[in-house]
C-alpha cells in the first residue's frame, strides 16, 4: 500500500485523495487508525474526499475549496457529515 510506504518516513505534510475509496470495512478502519496515529504524532494530513462521514470523523478542521480558494472553514464539532455535504454542494 502506497500510504504505508510513504508514512514510514518522517513527513510533516501529506496530501491524500480518497484514502479510503474502494476498500473493505476492515481496511477502512485500519487506514483511519493509521491516519489518526500520524496526526497525533504531529503530521499534517490534507484529505480530499467525498466520504463526508469519514472526513467528519478524521479531521479537526474542514475547508471547502472552490476554484482554489477556501470559501468555508469549520472546526471539528461544528459540522456533522450531512452539514459538510451541504456546505460543499452549496457552492
Amino acid at each position: 500500500m502506497k500510504l504505508a510506504r510513504r508514512t514510514h518516513h518522517e513527513l510533516s505534510v501529506s496530501t491524500l485523495h480518497e484514502p479510503t475509496k474502494a476498500v473493505d470495512v476492515g481496511t477502512k478502519s485500519d487506514v483511519s487508525h493509521h491516519l489518526t496515529t500520524l496526526a497525533k504524532q504531529g503530521a499534517v494530513l490534507m484529505i480530499s474526499s467525498v466520504e463526508y462521514k469519514d472526513v467528519a470523523h478524521l479531521c479537526t478542521r474542514f475547508h471547502v475549496i472552490v476554484d482554489g480558494r477556501a470559501v468555508r472553514t469549520s472546526e471539528r464539532g461544528q459540522l456533522k457529515a450531512h452539514d459538510l455535504a451541504v456546505a460543499v454542494y452549496a457552492q
